[in-house]
């Protein structure tokens, strides 16, 4: 086994000494340092209008008095609330299930009323016709369908026909494309 000499565990203790009596140097200057602030808290700040404030009152004046852009409306109301009297102070209940009311804005507005036209919204005026793009068929134009049956298809023709009378605007509840406007009928032009 390997033994330490008596020069070394003496340099090891006097070290371990050094470092004890600069920690306890430390602490001290430490604790001279908060007795030097506590003792400026005490002193400070002066009586204003014959009124005296505490050490935790100091901390809220001079935030209210020397620094205005620090979130003064904040401060504001705790410097007037933790001077008040505790008799003085007033418990509000709060009712949960209430939202906050506030001032609504023109474009809030405008976003309530158009979510309120949505949810009225019917995209199509009879209510027997779900998700169908056409307006229903005119029954003068329905009997062609059905009463003019051959084999050459001629009932299915002459339905066409009438039915490429009508404009596009006049029979779909939506135009499904921008072209419907410029191209209708075109042949009727030349």
């Amino acid at each position: 086994m390997r033994t330490k000499s008596p020069i070394n565990q003496q340099k090891n203790l006097q070290l371990e000494s050094l470092y004890l009596r600069e920690a306890y140097t430390r602490i001290q200057a430490w604790k001279q340092y908060q007795d030097k602030i506590s003792e400026e808290r005490c002193n400070w700040p002066p009586p204003i209008n014959g009124k005296t404030y505490n050490k935790y009152e100091e901390i809220i004046y001079s935030v209210n008095t020397n620094n205005s852009n620090y979130d003064s409306w904040f401060h504001r109301n705790i410097y007037k609330n933790f001077l008040m009297k505790t008799s003085q102070t007033q418990y509000m209940i709060y009712d949960l299930n209430k939202s906050i009311s506030h001032k609504e804005t023109k474009l809030e507005q405008e976003v309530r009323q158009l979510r309120e036209k949505l949810k009225n919204f019917q995209l199509y005026k009879l209510n027997d016709i779900y998700l169908k793009p056409m307006y229903p068929v005119l029954p003068s134009i329905h009997y062609y369908l059905y009463n003019g049956i051959s084999k050459e298809l001629e009932g299915r023709l002459n339905y066409l026909n009438k039915r490429k009378i009508y404009a596009p605007n006049e029979k779909y509840y939506e135009p499904l494309c921008s072209s419907w406007d410029i191209t209708w009928n075109i042949k009727n032009f030349d």
